[in-house]
């Protein structure tokens, strides 16, 4: 008996005589559980009556010892009288002797590998924490991953320690099935391309797992430098070429269209958006492929480290600059905003327009943007005047 009691969880929610009194209360449950009996859990529970919800929610032991044993009916019994509570579904924390188990039954069940009890838990609402689905790909557990996929587990979810997704785990154990499940589910590839710790690709590589690394290959994100002669391919206004196509690449691969990267500048050093780039150069076709995969179209310059005379540039304004009238109005159509003011002060107008008198194209920007701008205070008045009027008699 001395034994058998050494196995079974306990708690804590008294000292002294109340807590023994708790301890003998519980004692008939637990080494049912403990025996796999479910005639005797049956018994106990249909002897606690109407009060079994409120002391199985007062004491977690029960279902985390059914859990832990990977008693799937059992599990499905406790659960279903209300076990973990409408509010705490999955919450509990885990105790037993000789253990430190800090974690709610489904991060249990998940950990040990029971997919049994992973399934009567998810089948009951319990909750899934972001790095659940990380724990079951690092492990191999793809049985385990395709149930938490199915009841909604995000496939990008990063773990609260290093930020590492799924992917990224499961290529850092060399799981190849892992892999292969996340990959078709969609998994994002290249996370984390900006970081210090790098893409899945990355990590497998470091990590020598060449079969994964090999199911990676054909996503790995293209050098900057290639993206950039890419966008400089496209060369004056009216170029459509898409050189390499290491910016298609760029942009299908998940590489994201706002990325900012640093830059040389005449007038220092600056992070600059690719869209304010392409739009530089004059590259129709580039900025075309970035508004499309949604980048942010009113993205600025930056200066880096320091503060520089191009902050506060926009696409827009760089359009307007090099007399770009079609990509001034590619921008205006996909929302740039013509009003915005550049750390200068300075209008995408204002840079037209101090340009316009020598410069046909220049001048084809002025007008594109006064049109704009006239638009954009006529919605401004529309909008304070319903405002003023305020809202209509019935």
């Amino acid at each position: 008996m001395h034994a058998l009691m050494m196995s079974v969880p306990t708690w804590s929610k008294g000292k002294g005589e109340n807590n023994s009194t708790e301890r003998c209360q519980y004692r008939p449950l637990l080494q049912a559980i403990e025996r796999g009996d479910v005639e005797g859990v049956k018994k106990w529970l249909n002897d606690a009556g109407h009060e079994v919800a409120t002391l199985l929610q007062a004491n977690p032991a029960p279902l985390n010892h059914a859990v832990f044993n990977n008693h799937e009916e059992i599990v499905c019994l406790l659960l279903e009288k209300d076990a973990l509570g409408s509010s705490s579904l999955g919450k509990q924390p885990i105790k037993a002797v000789g253990r430190r188990f800090q974690h709610h039954p489904l991060r249990a069940a998940v950990e040990y590998g029971h997919l049994e009890s992973v399934r009567a838990l998810l089948r009951h609402g319990a909750a899934i924490e972001a790095d659940l689905l990380g724990t079951a790909c690092a492990t191999g557990r793809v049985d385990i991953a395709e149930l938490l996929v199915s009841a909604g587990a995000d496939v990008d979810a990063r773990s609260e320690a290093g930020g590492r997704t799924p992917l990224m785990l499961a290529a850092a154990a060399g799981n190849v099935a892992a892999v292969s499940f996340l990959l078709k589910n969609k998994a994002s590839v290249n996370v984390g391309h900006d970081e210090p710790m790098g893409t899945a690709l990355s990590i497998a590589e470091r990590s020598g797992h060449s079969e994964v690394a090999a199911l990676l290959e054909p996503y790995r994100l293209p050098m900057l430098v290639d993206i950039l002669a890419d966008i400089d391919a496209g060369g004056v206004e009216g170029g459509t070429a898409e050189g390499s196509g290491a910016l298609k690449k760029w942009l299908s691969c998940g590489g994201e269209a706002s990325h900012r990267f640093v830059a040389r500048m005449e007038d220092g050093r600056v992070r600059m958006p690719l869209i304010v780039y392409a739009a530089m150069q004059g590259n129709e076709a580039a900025v075309r492929s970035l508004i499309d995969a949604q980048a942010l179209v009113d993205a600025t310059m930056l200066g880096e480290p320091l503060e520089s005379p191009s902050d506060g540039h926009t696409a827009l304004m760089r359009a307007a600059m090099g007399g770009f009238h079609t990509i001034c109005e590619m921008l205006i159509a996909a929302g740039a905003d013509a009003s915005l003011r550049a750390s200068s002060g300075q209008t995408a107008l204002v840079l037209a327009e101090s340009r316009a008198p020598s410069s046909p194209s220049h001048a084809h920007c002025a007008d594109a943007l006064r049109t704009a701008n006239s638009q954009l205070s006529e919605q401004r008045a529309r909008r304070s005047d319903d405002i003023d009027e305020g809202p209509t008699e019935p």
